[in-house]
């Protein structure tokens, strides 16, 4: 090798590794795992949501804090038409706020009309996509599936639950009321005795099973 081979080299072996590229191919490196792995992004770090709303998200309390906003609220006090309008507000000014979208998807699928009705249930499914692994989200979408009598959807959402969360009982409760609604006792004296074996002091149960 010459000695202009080997400065060639250098220079080259310089650009290499200099700090622009390097930061380049590490920034590269990183978009890449959000677009292959995008479940692992935390409902926290999705765009447009607090970084603080992330934990509330698995904790009870997520149901509490939804039917707290405004479009829950309106719906209880009967103000159905201001209920359904904040409802549709508050959606598309927090596309990306999984309580936001509980709210408002909780009260537009509990309208008479399909139109309405169809619209709160994709935002509520929207909730759940945002936040898969929240069993309290995914259960709050499978109760408003089932009042309205979209019992395969709901038993479809309760049996993700039960194989998230296997010792939880209340998606068991929860599956053995559709069965009983549905003329299938077998089977909701099968949900009510695995539940009894989380609850064995749970005396309605027994009694119902």
């Amino acid at each position: 090798m010459n000695v202009l081979q080997q400065a060639n080299l250098s220079a080259f072996a310089h650009t290499l590794f200099s700090p622009a590229i390097i930061f380049a191919v590490i920034a590269t490196i990183a978009f890449s795992f959000t677009v292959i792995k995008p479940e692992e992004i935390l409902p926290g770090e999705v765009e447009g949501t607090a970084g603080t709303q992330a934990e509330i998200l698995y904790l009870p309390e997520v149901l509490n804090k939804a039917e707290a906003m405004p479009p829950c609220c309106l719906f209880r006090e009967g103000k159905v038409e201001e209920a359904f309008q904040k409802a549709y507000t508050l959606a598309e000014a927090r596309p990306h706020d999984v309580v936001a979208l509980m709210a408002a998807g909780n009260v537009l699928s509990q309208a008479t009309g399909k139109e309405l009705s169809n619209d709160g249930f994709r935002l509520l499914k929207r909730s759940v996509a945002l936040a898969p692994r929240s069993r309290y989200v995914r259960i709050n979408f499978a109760e408003k599936l089932a009042s309205r009598g979209r019992y395969d959807e709901a038993i479809g959402q309760y049996e993700q639950i039960i194989r998230g969360f296997p010792h939880w009982p209340k998606p068991r409760y929860a599956l053995a009321d559709i069965y009983l609604k549905t003329d299938r006792p077998p089977l909701a004296a099968e949900q009510l005795q695995a539940a009894l074996e989380m609850e064995p002091n749970n005396g309605s149960a027994r009694k119902l099973r």
